[in-house]
C-alpha cells in the first residue's frame, strides 16, 4: 500500500493564523465531511474589495481533472510520452498536458551481515555524472515488485539475499509520470555469481555505512532524489525497530 500523507486540518488552520497575523490575510474554514477524506486544498483567491485584508483563504475539497482526449506521441519499449486534453473541477481546460508512462520501478536497500549497505556507482547520461546509488530497476511485465527486486540485485550486483521486506511505495513524479517506486529492504546479502549487465551498463559496487550516507549526499556522490528518499525509508524502518 502506498504511504499517504494527507494534511492535517489543524495543521493547515495554524498556517493560517499565521498568516494572518503577517500579512492581514483572512481564513474560512469548511466543515469536514465524509467525502472529503481529511484531504483539503489551501485557495487563496486576491479580492481588492477586504481591506486590509490581502485575500481570503478558502479550504476546499481537491477534485481530480477529467480526461477528454489522449495521443499518444511515443510508444517504446523504454515509456510512453502522451498529450492529454483535461478539465479541471472549476472548468479550466488543459492542453496538452505531457504524461510519461513508465514501469514501475524498484530500490533495493541491501545490507550485509555487518550492517552496511550495497551501493552501484554508474554513468547518468541526463545529468552527465556517475551517481552512487542502491541497486534497482524496472518491474518486468508479469513480475511482482519482490521477484522484480530480487532479480535487479543478482543482475546488477551478483549479490543475492534470503529475507525481502517492502519498505514503503511511493510515486517518483506524479505530475509528469504514472509509475509507483517500490523499496525492498534486503538482508543479510551475499555474493554469488558475476553480475549480469547489459551492453550499455558498466556499474561498480561498494559496501558503506550508513553514517557515511550525509556526507555522500552533501557532496554530491549520492545524489538521486528517489534513492535517498529510499535510505529514508529505511532510517524510518530502523527508528521504528526494524532489526538488521
Amino acid at each position: 500500500m502506498l504511504r499517504r500523507f494527507p494534511i492535517n486540518p489543524s495543521t493547515v488552520m495554524t498556517i493560517g493564523l499565521f498568516l494572518r497575523f503577517k500579512s492581514g490575510i483572512r481564513f474560512a474554514h469548511t466543515k469536514k465531511s465524509s467525502f472529503l477524506d481529511g484531504h483539503y486544498r489551501l485557495l487563496i483567491l486576491k479580492n481588492q474589495s477586504f481591506r486590509p485584508t490581502k485575500g481570503i483563504g478558502v479550504l476546499l475539497p481537491v477534485q481530480p481533472w477529467k480526461l477528454k482526449e489522449s495521443v499518444y506521441l511515443i510508444r517504446d519499449r523504454w515509456l510512453s510520452m502522451r498529450a492529454d486534453a483535461c478539465r479541471t473541477a472549476t472548468g479550466v481546460h488543459v492542453e496538452p498536458y505531457y504524461v510519461m508512462e513508465c514501469r514501475d520501478w524498484v530500490h533495493i536497500v541491501a545490507v550485509d551481515n555487518d550492517g552496511r549497505l550495497l551501493t552501484v556507482r554508474q554513468y547518468r547520461h541526463g545529468t552527465g555524472t556517475m551517481c552512487v546509488e542502491l541497486p534497482g530497476g524496472e518491474v518486468e511485465s508479469g513480475e511482482s515488485p519482490e521477484d522484480a527486486a530480487r532479480r535487479e540485485l543478482i543482475e546488477e550486483t551478483g549479490y543475492s539475499a534470503a529475507e525481502f521486506r517492502l519498505l514503503g511505495s511511493f510515486f517518483p513524479n506524479p505530475a509528469r509520470q504514472n509509475n509507483t517506486v517500490h523499496c525492498f529492504f534486503a538482508q543479510p546479502v551475499v555474493y554469488r555469481q558475476a553480475p549480469s549487465l547489459e551492453a550499455t551498463e558498466e556499474i561498480e559496487t561498494a559496501f558503506i555505512t550508513l553514517a557515511q550516507v550525509p556526507g555522500m549526499i552533501a557532496d554530491g556522490r549520492f545524489s538521486q532524489g528517489l534513492h535517498i528518499a529510499s535510505i529514508h525509508l529505511y532510517t524510518s524502518f530502523l527508528s521504528q525497530g526494524g532489526q538488521t
